[in-house]
């Protein structure tokens, strides 16, 4: 994850799989560089709405998450390390 937040210019960086992503601004930035027609960096401030659009662009990816948008804002390590 970190090549891609530093490929993407960011100076976010993950060193903790619970706190480091409770504001889905990693997973933002990370969905965004693996596809970025698919998925734009999301903006909204709302941690919970910007989990839920990190979510939609998952699957806008054809991935078929099992993380819901309230854990990764509860910073559950075990569910964003799988």
């Amino acid at each position: 994850m970190n090549y891609h937040l530093n490929v993407a210019a960011s100076s976010r960086r993950l060193n903790n799989f619970g706190s480091d992503l409770v504001d889905s601004e990693i997973y933002s930035i990370l969905l965004h560089q693996l596809s970025p027609t698919q998925c734009k960096i999301i903006k909204d401030v709302d941690p919970l709405k910007r989990a839920t659009e990190v979510i939609k662009n998952a699957i806008s990816l054809s991935v078929s998450p099992f993380i819901k948008p309230k854990d990764i804002c509860d910073g559950n390590k075990k569910l964003n390390m799988r």
